[in-house]
């Protein structure tokens, strides 16, 4: 096997998706206007089509005492205006999470303004926008979890509306995988005076945004390896690449196979990326029993005790490692998406690029039924039903479709100005 290809040669260089852009509907390609007059920006990155709304300026000039002055404002098109009335679809954990919330002039859209003047936007569709009082902006999204809103932005910070404060995600896999070791004393110590905002929530760890721990982390890991701050990506437990290859190294956690790369210390799942299916079945060839005692029935283990209650959502596969005893994912069909059912029937589809759709789902005669906010209908008898999906920004009309092997529905797209 010394011949053969570098097992992980699929790698792909990480690249950055410009600041502001989101994925665009189906069939957009280019720059429009959409049926609300609002401009959009549309460009190609990575092979799919993002986009985001276009700004514009006005001039305003002033004249007193024969001194004239000019000042140029900057006006966002999508920044809607407060208004007094709230909409009946705003959630309650919204409501509860956030006080003083207002309807605005976009009737899918309220926001909050902080005594700072930053803005807090949240969308029927479960986008989130932060706009600073600066003018910075950060999207991001918002769920229901338990009742309690939980908002979560594209730099990794997180809002709960039970704490009332912003917290950020430890997201460092070597940090992570170190917290989850409770028998190292010293360096529990260590943390808890370095970073004591660090807290457990759901299996995730969280700290204040005033505490650096990025930097707390380095300089631990330098003291801890003589000087060298790299030196803790050790290789110990791993296994080497079948291959021969020297960059990548292999381990088993939690019944799934992991790689680490020797030089970046960076660690993730393959087993869950179909990209990697040919390596994965290599690594089982060369290291059987790495996973014979992991047990068939893991779903169970992952499973909160009020999903015994409701067989239909049982045929889904196995389940994702619990987060959260309110609620139960799974990974769907294409193996990327992720489904997720909360216990108090709420539903959430992640998809691979970011978007999340919202909706709620019940049982009916042991048959799985999943409304979408946009109207589409998932039966466990039937797979998906797309035919009254509403769009927003344009008329979309199901024509001539296929179904694709991925059981995807393939739209034309046509503008209003065609009919």
């Amino acid at each position: 096997m010394g011949n053969a290809n570098n097992i992980m040669s699929n790698i792909i260089l990480e690249q950055t998706l410009p600041r502001g852009y989101k994925p665009a509907p189906r069939g957009i390609t280019e720059d429009y206007t959409d049926s609300n007059g609002v401009k959009w920006k549309v460009i190609k990155f990575l092979g799919k089509y993002y986009r985001k709304k276009n700004s514009s300026s006005t001039t305003t000039t002033t004249t007193i005492n024969n001194s004239t002055t000019t000042t140029t404002t900057i006006r966002r098109d999508n920044d809607p205006q407060p208004t007094t009335e709230l909409p009946s679809w705003v959630p309650d954990c919204v409501k509860n999470g956030v006080k003083s919330l207002s309807g605005t002039t976009d009737p899918n859209k309220v926001v909050y303004i902080n005594d700072k003047g930053d803005k807090w936007y949240f969308s029927k569709n479960g986008d989130f926008l932060y706009i600073f009082k600066s003018g910075r902006r950060i999207n991001g999204d918002y769920v229901c979890d338990d009742n309690d809103v939980v908002i979560t932005t594209e730099d990794g910070e997180v809002y709960r509306g039970k704490n009332k404060k912003w917290l950020k995600k430890v997201t460092d896999s070597e940090l992570q995988k170190k917290l989850k070791d409770k028998t190292d004393t010293n360096f529990w110590e260590d943390i808890k005076i370095g970073v004591p905002s660090l807290i457990d929530k759901a299996g995730e760890w969280f700290h204040d945004m005033g505490d650096d721990l990025k930097k707390w982390w380095k300089e631990w890991r330098k003291k801890e390896n003589n000087g060298n701050s790299n030196s803790s990506c050790n290789t110990n437990g791993w296994l080497k690449d079948p291959t021969d290859s020297k960059k990548y190294v292999f381990k088993v956690i939690e019944c799934k196979w992991y790689t680490k790369n020797v030089s970046t210390c960076k660690e993730f799942n393959i087993s869950d990326n179909p990209k990697y299916k040919s390596s994965v079945d290599i690594l089982n060839r060369e290291y059987p029993n790495e996973l014979k005692n992991c047990d068939k029935n893991q779903s169970s283990v992952n499973e909160p005790s009020w999903v015994k209650e409701h067989s239909c959502i049982k045929g889904f596969g196995p389940a994702l490692p619990k987060n959260s005893d309110s609620k139960v994912s799974f990974k769907s069909s294409n193996g990327v998406d992720i489904l997720n059912f909360y216990k108090n029937f709420n539903f959430s589809y992640e998809h691979e690029n970011g978007i999340i759709e919202n909706g709620t789902w019940k049982c009916e005669n042991n048959i799985t039924v999943i409304d979408t906010d946009d109207k589409a209908r998932y039966t466990s008898d039937k797979g998906w039903d797309y035919s009254k999906v509403i769009k927003k920004d344009q008329e979309i009309i199901k024509k001539d479709y296929e179904i694709s092997p991925d059981d995807e529905i393939i739209y034309k797209q046509v503008d209003k100005d065609e009919f």
